[in-house]
């Protein structure tokens, strides 16, 4: 039994997981969006921007996607 440990080169849905991967993940953060592959900070003052953009950042490099 061959099992694959990425998504094999050539795959349609690719892009689809990536982005349900990213909204489940990134979801429950303030300040955080994601829209197909880009992720958008936000915050009304720099202090929830920067808040927001560090926990991202924590976020994705614990899902290995830093």
């Amino acid at each position: 039994l061959f099992q694959y440990k990425r998504l094999n080169y050539g795959t349609n849905s690719a892009a689809e997981i990536f982005q349900n991967v990213l909204q489940q993940n990134l979801s429950d953060i303030r300040g955080v969006k994601n829209l197909v592959d880009d992720i958008i900070i936000h915050g009304k003052t720099r202090k929830s921007h920067d808040e927001a953009l560090e926990n991202c950042l924590k976020r994705l490099e614990a899902l290995k996607l830093e």
